[in-house]
């Protein structure tokens, strides 16, 4: 599904004015509100560096998910329910919590706009080497040759603590500072991302590398996907994945 050559060139993010979905803009007479979806970005990996530990090589990036959506990511625990709670004590079912366009502004407007509809996404579960509470199978990284388009390196489905740390970009309608990183610390701590914002995990977070031990010098290309088995709800399930052409000497 993701196997691609990089090409000369990185394509640029989706434009902000096609970030309603065609049809949804208003409602009939008598048709519910349209929903107020995320849509999910991600932005050109950075802070990218080749590290060696012992006679290994590590490649570490940092990985950014930004929301130009028309509504919030928005994800909380459902503790009640035990689909996921075969795997131990700290682990619960993933719910997203969907807004609709209560009072027809064309922007998310908490307060406003009703209560959210809850769909199940998963799982969520205690971190232990973050030292708080993941939502499973948020991104996955692969390293491809471009020059045969084979895989080589990729990292395991990679979960994420989301949170409002950086706004992306400016200026956008709807676009309000909710979500903390202080919701990743309880077990019934709502997760999410503003439209207009972004969460980022630095190159050092453990996750962030792949193993490139071995491999042959030549170009290569670093694809970052967000939800990568679209189990959220967004306006455009297409746009989650991001390509970088790079260089790769890992025994120079």
């Amino acid at each position: 599904m993701w196997t691609w050559r990089c090409g000369t060139a990185t394509p640029a993010l989706p434009s902000l004015r096609s970030r309603w979905p065609a049809g949804a803009r208003s409602a009939g007479a008598g048709d519910p509100p349209p929903k107020l979806l995320p849509d999910l970005v991600v932005p050109v990996p950075e802070e990218l560096q080749l590290d060696k530990a012992g006679k290994q090589r590590i490649l570490r990036f940092s990985h950014t998910t930004a929301n130009i959506g028309i509504g919030p990511l928005e994800i909380s625990p459902d503790l009640e329910a035990d689909g996921c709670a075969s795997h131990n004590e700290l682990w619960f079912d993933a719910d997203q919590y969907v807004y609709s366009d209560g009072n027809d502004s064309g922007e998310f407007e908490r307060g406003s706009d009703g209560s959210p509809e809850a769909r199940n996404v998963g799982c969520m579960y205690f971190h232990e080497k973050h030292d708080h509470y993941h939502f499973g199978d948020f991104a996955l990284y692969r390293l491809y040759r471009e020059r045969t388009g084979r895989v080589a390196a990729r990292s395991d489905k990679v979960s994420f603590c989301v949170f409002d740390l950086e706004v992306f970009p400016p200026g956008v309608p709807g676009s309000e500072r909710f979500y903390s990183s202080r919701s990743c610390e309880r077990n019934d701590g709502t997760h999410g991302i503003s439209v207009g914002w972004a969460d980022v995990y630095r190159m050092f977070t453990p996750g962030q590398e792949l193993n490139v031990t071995g491999k042959r010098r030549g170009r290569y290309c670093l694809v970052a996907i967000a939800d990568p088995d679209n189990r959220l709800a967004e306006v455009n399930n297409a746009n989650n994945a991001r390509r970088l052409r790079i260089a790769l000497r890992p025994y120079k």
